[in-house]
């Protein structure tokens, strides 16, 4: 079943301060969710849990599924038809990582995410998307390739075991968001990247003074 920009949304939350409590976290997510479900004249009252493995999820009677990531005072929060698998992820970048565990694998030499950043946000993507998060064997998460898109400023990836799954992400205003997914929703998942880009740029880079420094897109 092929999706429209109209089944989904990838929203981008903005709540002050840089070191926001998980419960003021949690509270702007369920506050954007609830209101999503009231435009779409659902009626159902909402509830966001937890599986054993941490994964939210919302009431078994709605035929939507959600995923949520956070970093510092940007929350990402994705609601979405059950018959989508996705997994996203948002990182602010603020000094070089030294992930090589988990990276040494990838067959990527591009020099841009030599630190680890970008494979590392596309990894914690895909297990989201696997719904194990970084449990397995580093093998499991191998990224066969990056390619970048100059006129959009997104890249796409390949992973090595999961040949019929493709990542997208951005760096933009110091932050890396990524998502994992079927192939066929490539395109659509470019028009949320798109939306995202342009939520994250009017943010401003009032919380990230060297957002400009660490902006590698």
């Amino acid at each position: 079943m092929m999706l429209t920009a109209n089944d989904m949304v990838i929203q981008v939350i903005n709540i002050k301060g840089e070191k926001e409590s998980y419960e003021k976290q949690h509270n702007a997510a369920v506050n954007f969710i609830e209101k999503y479900f009231v435009s779409k004249e659902w009626h159902s009252k909402i509830e966001l849990k937890k599986n054993e493995n941490g994964r939210p999820f919302i009431n078994d009677g709605i035929a939507y599924d959600i995923t949520i990531s956070h970093t510092f005072n940007l929350i990402l929060v994705a609601i979405f038809p059950r018959t989508l698998v996705l997994g996203i992820d948002i990182q602010r970048l603020t000094k070089p990582l030294h992930l090589e565990s988990f990276t040494k694998y990838d067959l990527v030499s591009d020099y841009w995410c030599s630190d680890g950043a970008v494979q590392m946000s596309l990894k914690e993507s895909l297990g989201k998307y696997l719904g194990m998060g970084l449990l397995c064997n580093p093998r499991v998460y191998c990224i066969e390739s990056v390619k970048r898109y100059v006129q959009t400023g997104l890249f796409t990836c390949q992973f090595k075991q999961f040949p019929t799954v493709s990542g997208m992400g951005m760096v933009v205003d110091g932050y890396i968001v990524t998502a994992v997914f079927t192939s066929e929703h490539l395109n659509l998942m470019e028009q949320q990247f798109i939306r995202m880009k342009e939520l994250i740029y009017n943010y401003g880079n009032s919380h990230d003074r060297h957002a400009k420094e660490n902006n590698f897109g």
